[in-house]
Parts: C-alpha cells; structure tokens; sequence
C-alpha cells in the first residue's frame, strides 16, 4: 500500500501496473512493472510494502518542485516482516529552491529494502534519514548528488536486531561554488551486525565537499563488523574537501577498518592516454569515470544504471 499527499494507491505485485484509486492527476500509470509518482506539493510520500510481497519491479518516487520558494516535507517508506522492495527516488527543479526533508525508513524483520535516491537540481536541500533495521533485514541506501547548489545529508540507521545489515554508498560531484557535506552515523546496537559505508567525492572548480563517518558499536554488539571508506578527487587547485572518519567502539569483540583518501588526477595515466591519440579532456573525463564506476553500480534497477551515468558524464563534461 502507498499513499501520497492524503491519497492512496494499491501497488499489487503480480500485475506489472499501478492501479489508480484517486490520482487527481498525479499518478502515470505503469504498463511495466514500474509505479512512478509524480507530485509537486509538500505533504510528502508513504510507501508500504505489505508482509510478505516481493514488489515486481522498481517503484520510482519522481519529485518536481514547483515556483514555491521552499518546501518542508515528511516522507516515510515501511518494508514489513520478509517483504522486499526496490525504490528509486529523484530529486528535480527548475529553478532554485529550499527543500528541508525528514525520510523515515522502516526495515522489519527478515525484511530488504534497496533504495536509491539520485539529485539533480539547482536547489539547496537539506535532509535527515532515519533508517531503522530490525532483526535479520538487510538494507542498502545509494545516494549520488549530481548537481545542486547546497546539499547537507544527516543519516542515522540504527542496526536494531541480531543480523541486520545495512550498506551506505554514495558519489557527490560538485563545481561552481557549490558544496555537499555527507553526515553519517551508523549505530551497531546487538550482535551480530554488519554495516558498509562507501562513498566517493569528485570536488572540482571553487566548491567545498565534507564527509563525516561515524560507526557507533555498543557494548552488547558482539561479533560486529563495519567497514567505512571515503574517497575523493580534486579537479582544480581551489576545490576542498575535509573527510573525517570516526570510530566509537565498546567492546572488543569487533571486526571495524576505516579509511581516507584525497588526491588528484594521475597525471601519468593522462600521459599515456594522449599518446595514444585521446585528448587531454576525454582522458580526464575517462578517469574519473573509473574512479566513481563502483559506486554507480546499480544494475538491479534496470535503466536507471544508464541514466545516472548520462548525467555524470554530462555533468563532467562541462
């Protein structure tokens, strides 16, 4: 079940549509085994996948902000006991706005969510995700910023039962002035735990990009394990970047590694492309491409790989 702005829809997993109760315009109906919803108010999103349902398809959440000059909304995505769902979440504006967003997840017990949340907009967005996953749920949370005047991330997942496993990744691109800054704390709160962070930073022009990792592990969180890795480039002598990894471990019954890097472009590597026959420009642009390729790995989303990688090597090229 899915509701949106007060309205609710039914999105039965084996028919390969969205079947349309009281849309008001909003919905497009699917003839694939996609539900994609289009809004341009504040009241924000709820999806629910029931006990049990295996969604077919991807569920896509298409955002289009209106000519308000600043939006505050809620959001909430449920995935019950041993259901599974893909979401994909886009982020668009024409224009510049002001978008503040609290996105409340639930993963039940048994249960998997892979969500992926892609930003392209002129906008200043400043979001919060609480993220809760219970015993034995599994959650993965891709988030890539394309282009966007200001984006602050503050995300909390709280592994809240024996073996829930969570997976953070994350590519950010900034240029122009703009900045990103990625806050993400992961509480390890009972045993067996696992938890991945993995995010990477192409920093160029006169921007600023941060990253702030937190592992939590409580005392009772036997036999956890977390690894946490943050990688960026600079492409331009004024770009920034201030990484900050951090531990906070409680008992010793932990398998938890941390990382950092920040370098530049391989000047060599560069080298050797144009010598056989690539320009200065196409072999930078190649580089950085292998570089962010790992974290753009979304091939269970069908189409949606392609696209994102349009739009970075379209982003790059400018």
């Amino acid at each position: 079940m899915a509701t949106m702005n007060s309205e609710r829809y039914k999105y039965t997993p084996d028919i390969e549509k969205l079947i349309e109760f009281s849309a008001n315009g909003i919905v497009e109906k699917s003839i694939t085994a996609q539900a994609r919803f289009f809004t341009e108010t504040a009241h924000g999103y709820d999806v629910f996948i029931g006990r049990a349902e295996q969604a077919c398809g991807v569920i896509t959440i298409d955002l289009h902000y209106g000519a308000a000059k600043s939006y505050t909304v809620v959001n909430q995505i449920k995935v019950d006991v041993t259901a599974s769902a893909m979401v994909v979440i886009f982020h668009h504006s024409g224009t510049e706005v002001k978008i503040r967003e609290q996105l409340n997840i639930e993963v039940e017990n048994g249960a998997k969510l892979k969500l992926a949340i892609i930003t392209d907009s002129r906008s200043l967005i400043v979001s919060d995700l609480s993220a809760v996953v219970s015993g034995g749920g599994f959650a993965e949370i891709s988030v890539i910023d394309i282009s966007n005047q200001c984006v602050v991330r503050n995300q909390t997942i709280q592994l809240a039962g024996d073996g829930a496993e969570c997976s953070i990744n994350g590519l950010y691109l900034t240029d122009n002035g703009e900045h990103v800054d990625n806050y993400i704390k992961i509480n390890h709160l009972t045993s067996h735990t696992t938890s991945r962070q993995f995010l990477k930073g192409v920093v160029g022009g006169h921007s600023t990009a941060a990253f702030t990792g937190h592992i939590f592990v409580a005392k009772e969180a036997f036999q956890t394990s977390a690894n946490q890795q943050n990688h960026n480039i600079l492409i331009s002598e004024k770009a920034r970047i201030n990484s900050r990894p951090w531990l906070e471990i409680y008992n010793d019954d932990v398998k938890c590694s941390h990382g950092a890097t920040v370098g530049r472009l391989d000047a060599e590597v560069i080298y050797y492309m144009r010598q056989r026959g690539i320009s200065a420009d196409v072999a930078r642009l190649l580089q950085i491409e292998g570089f962010a390729e790992d974290v753009v790995r979304l091939d269970e989303f069908g189409e949606l790989q392609n696209i994102v990688k349009q739009k970075i090597a379209s982003r790059l090229a400018l």
